[in-house]
Order: C-alpha cells, then structure tokens, then sequence
C-alpha cells in the first residue's frame, strides 16, 4: 500500500513540477510579447518622430505641431480624399529627398 501510495505522489509531484515550469515557460513568452510590443510601438514613435524632424516642423511649438496632425486627422475622417492628397505629397517629398541624397553621394 505503502509503494502504491508513493507512486502516487511522485506522479503528483512531477505532475506539479511539470505544470509549474510550463507556467513559467508561457510567462517569460507573455514577457517578451510584451517587449517586442512595447519595442515597435517606440520604433513607430521615434520614427514618426523623425518625419517631423526631416520635414522642418521641429522648428514650431508642440502645440503647432498637434495642431496640424488633429487637423490632418479631421481631414482624412472627414474626406477620403485628403488620405489621396497626403500619401501623394508624402511619395512627392520622400522622392525629392532620394533625388537630394544621390545627388551628394
């Protein structure tokens, strides 16, 4: 009775002991998810960090600059067209600084 008894809690340990490292498994994974997450939301900010910067908007206050994206951002919902106009400035402007930075190499 004894064997059987011990057999069983063995089984219940490494049952235990297996479960608790599957645990820990998922939540180190939970924990990188987390950091590639908060990792491309910071690319993405600096980035568009970066835009403002390049096309000379650095120059004006923070408030001016809100300003102007909560005015793009109505623009868009308002009008589909204006996505058109923007991403066609956005091509017109990105082609210019290609054309800038091959004319220096």
């Amino acid at each position: 009775m004894q064997t059987n008894t011990k057999n069983t809690q063995d089984t219940i340990t490494r049952k235990i002991k297996t479960t608790k490292q599957k645990i820990a498994s998922i939540e180190m994974q939970l924990a990188r998810d987390k950091i590639k997450k908060r990792k491309a939301v910071l690319r993405k900010k600096i980035v568009l960090g970066a835009f403002i910067v390049d096309v000379g908007m650095n120059q004006y206050t923070h408030d001016i600059i809100l300003g102007a994206l909560l005015t793009a951002k109505e623009n868009i919902e308002q009008n589909d067209q204006y996505k058109q106009l923007y991403k066609t400035k956005a091509r017109e402007w990105l082609d210019q600084q290609l054309k800038n930075s091959n004319k220096k190499d």
